[in-house]
C-alpha cells in the first residue's frame, strides 16, 4: 500500500478530481485513436492537445496545487457518461459500439442483483430503454468476442506523451472499467460475472503498463459499479460487496501506483442526503489506498459519520476530502472550506489527508480557476491552525 508521503509527501496536499474546463480554441475528440495515430496523419492536433494540457498544467501550477491533472483532455465531449466510457470500450477488441441499447439484460444487473440495479437506474430514468439521451448514455456495447486490450494501450501513450510537462506528481483520472457493465450486453461468454473479470483482466493490463511508465497517482471513478450510492437506500448483500471488492483487486493487481477510488454523487449527494459512511463498513478489503468522498455538496453534514465509519473499519486507507463544489458558480470562501479540513483533521492525520473537489468542474474556466485558488487558500488556513 503506498502512502500519501510517498507520492506526495506535503501535509493537506491539494488537487482536483481531473476533469478541467478545455481551453475554447481546443476542440478535438480522439474516439478511439492514440496520440501515435493522430501524429501520423495530422501533427497540428496532436500540438493542440499538448499546448491544452500545458496551459491547464500552468493554470494549475500558478494557482498552487501540489498534485496536477490532465484535465482528462482524452476523453470525448459527447455526453455526461460517453467521455468516459468512450475512450475505454472503444478501445478494446471483441466489442461492438451501438447508438441504441441492444436486446438483451446488462451484464451488471444479476451480478449486483436486479434491487441495486433498480436503485441506481431510479436516479437516471430512461437511461436502460431510452434510444440515446443525450447526457446520459449515448453508447451501448455488446460483447461479440474474446474481450482483448484492442487499443488501450492509447491510454499509457496520453501520459507518456504528459508527464514531461511539469515536475509536479500527475494523477491519472479515469473511469472504473466495471462501471461500463450498465451499458455492456454479453454475446460471447454468457456469464456475467465471466464477462466482467474478463473485462477488469485487460484493464488490469493497461493500469500495470501506466504504473510502469512512471504515473505515481491512479485515480478510478465510480468503482464497485456505484455500491457507494446504492447503499444509501437499499441494503446490499454481503457477497455483492465482496464480488465487487474481487472485481476492483482484480483490476489493481500488481499495479505499481497509489490508487484512488473516487466515489461521488454528482447532484444529487445533498438533495437526497447521499453519503459514504455506509460504504465504509464494507471496503476494508479493497486494495485502494485512498478514498476520495466529496464534503462541498453537502456542506459536511455527513462528513463525521463517514469518517467515524472509516476510522472503525479501513483506517489503513487514506482520505481525499472535497471541499469546493464543482457545480455552483458562487465560489465558496476559503474559511468555509477549511472548516471542512478541520472537522476532517479531527478524525484523519495531516499527512493522510489529501483535499480535492467534490467531482470533475462542470463550470467555465474562469470560475474553475476561483475554485481552486479557494481549495488552495483553505488548506493554507488549515495548516496554519493546525
Amino acid at each position: 500500500m503506498k502512502k500519501l508521503s510517498e507520492t506526495v509527501g506535503i501535509p493537506l496536499a491539494t488537487t482536483h478530481v481531473g476533469k478541467y474546463p478545455r481551453p475554447s480554441w481546443y476542440d478535438y475528440d480522439f474516439e478511439d485513436r492514440s496520440p501515435s495515430e493522430v501524429q501520423a496523419h495530422d501533427s497540428t492536433i496532436l500540438e493542440q492537445y499538448s499546448d491544452a494540457v500545458k496551459a491547464v498544467f500552468k493554470d494549475q501550477e500558478l494557482l498552487g496545487l501540489d498534485i496536477l491533472s490532465d484535465g482528462c483532455f482524452r476523453y470525448d465531449e459527447k455526453g455526461f457518461l460517453a467521455e468516459w466510457w468512450v475512450n475505454g470500450f472503444c478501445r478494446m477488441g471483441g466489442l461492438k459500439r451501438w447508438i441504441t441499447k441492444p436486446d438483451g439484460d446488462t451484464v451488471i444487473k444479476s451480478v449486483i442483483t436486479p434491487e441495486c440495479w433498480k436503485e441506481v437506474m431510479s436516479h437516471y430514468p430512461n437511461s436502460h430503454t431510452s434510444p440515446s439521451p443525450p447526457w446520459q448514455w449515448p453508447f451501448w456495447y455488446t460483447v461479440e468476442d474474446e474481450i482483448l486490450p484492442g487499443k488501450l494501450d492509447g491510454l499509457v501513450e496520453f501520459y507518456n506523451l504528459t508527464k514531461s510537462f511539469s515536475t509536479k506528481p500527475i494523477k491519472f483520472s479515469i473511469a472504473d472499467v466495471i462501471l461500463g457493465g450498465y451499458t455492456l450486453v454479453d454475446r460471447y461468454y454468457h456469464d456475467d460475472r465471466e464477462t466482467l473479470f474478463a473485462l477488469a483482466k485487460v484493464f488490469n493490463r493497461m493500469l500495470t503498463d501506466l504504473a510502469t511508465s512512471g504515473c505515481p497517482i491512479i485515480q478510478l471513478d465510480w468503482s464497485l459499479a456505484g455500491l457507494h450510492h446504492v447503499a444509501n437506500k437499499t441494503k446490499v448483500r454481503p457477497e455483492v460487496w465482496n464480488e465487487m471488492i474481487e472485481l476492483f483487486n482484480e483490476e489493481v493487481k500488481g499495479v505499481n501506483a497509489q490508487v484512488w477510488i473516487h466515489f461521488c454523487f454528482g447532484r444529487l449527494g445533498d438533495s437526497l442526503g447521499l453519503n459514504c459512511a455506509e460504504t465504509f463498513k464494507h471496503i476494508a478489503d479493497c486494495r485502494a489506498d485512498v478514498i476520495q468522498i466529496e464534503a462541498a455538496n453537502t456542506r459536511g453534514r455527513f462528513l463525521k459519520d463517514e469518517l467515524t465509519n472509516w476510522k472503525e473499519h479501513c483506517p489503513d486507507k487514506e482520505i481525499g476530502l472535497g471541499i469546493v463544489s464543482p457545480y455552483n458558480l458562487n465560489s465558496e470562501r476559503p474559511e468555509q472550506a477549511a472548516e471542512l479540513i478541520m472537522t476532517a483533521l479531527q478524525f484523519v492525520e495531516a499527512e493522510r489527508l489529501v483535499l480535492t473537489t467534490d467531482e470533475g468542474f462542470r463550470i467555465n474556466r474562469t470560475r474553475s480557476q476561483e475554485k481552486l485558488k479557494t481549495l488552495v487558500e483553505a488548506a493554507s488556513i488549515a495548516r496554519k491552525s493546525g
